[in-house]
């Protein structure tokens, strides 16, 4: 029997994030109660324009061209990302990060709905 144990968003959840966290967090609700305790990778970087004084160019321009694009600015931090998926009702297992480069690995456990919503696991 074939079954799906874990998906893989790479570069894509940063597309959600105009003018808020709200369509990524409906995102992640839908595939939460399509794949119910399945493990989503989140590939992705954190944003910079308007979260840092200083931004690094290239990536304060990729900040830039997702604004004008109307596909948001991603969250700043690793704390940030996680309060998007615990809005979902989703847990974060373990995150890699490249500080330097501002990109990131998340695992993600999407949580049964009815679990979710009473803190149960």
């Amino acid at each position: 029997m074939n079954t799906t144990e874990a998906v893989v968003a790479a570069s894509m959840l940063n597309e959600l994030f105009h003018p808020d966290a709200q369509t990524a967090v409906q995102w992640l609700k839908i595939l939460r109660d399509t794949l119910p305790d399945r493990v989503l990778v989140v590939v992705d970087y954190y944003g910079v324009l308007g979260h840092s004084p200083e931004p690094p160019p290239r990536r304060a321009l990729h900040d830039w061209i997702q604004a004008i694009s109307s596909q948001g600015i991603p969250p700043p931090d690793l704390d940030a990302w996680e309060s998007v998926y615990h809005e979902a009702g989703c847990e974060l297992l373990h995150a890699v990060e490249d500080s330097q480069a501002g990109v990131f690995i998340h695992f993600i456990r999407l949580t049964a709905a009815d679990r979710a919503s009473t803190g149960l696991q």
